[in-house]
């Protein structure tokens, strides 16, 4: 289909799923898969071995940001002002499991990288 929101009658079970023990889950077997192809891979060790991760969409856990009025688990149109002022504010949190996934790629001997889509300054993520 293709919504540019979430229907209203499925705003609850958006919002269960993001809050409930399944998002987590899901995330949990997304890292587990890439962890695991991660493993796979046959470093060059020319420092050239990279693995990106992308802040503002797979690092930074933006829950807090859907869950926002103005928002609504997506039932509200997108308005890219205000979630760049969102992020700016720098309250978002990382993902969990994420800072596990790069933790476990920089044990590995993957290069440490990055890819901001956002102003550097707007993450604070030190200890991802």
């Amino acid at each position: 289909m293709n919504w540019e929101v979430v229907p209203e009658e499925c705003i609850s079970y958006v919002r269960d799923y993001m809050t409930g023990p399944q998002y987590f889950y899901d995330c949990f077997i997304a890292v587990s898969v890439a962890i695991t192809h991660a493993e796979s891979v046959e470093l060059t060790g020319d420092g050239k071995d990279a693995w990106i991760l992308d802040v503002d969409q797979t690092v930074l856990s933006l829950i807090d940001y859907y869950a926002l009025p103005t928002v609504q688990y997506g039932a509200i149109p997108h308005n890219d002002t205000m979630f760049q002022e969102w992020l700016a504010q720098g309250v978002a949190t990382p993902n969990i499991l994420v800072r596990v996934l790069y933790r476990n790629l920089i044990e590995m001997g993957f290069k440490d990288c990055v890819s901001f889509g956002i102003i550097r300054e707007t993450t604070r993520c030190e200890d991802c």
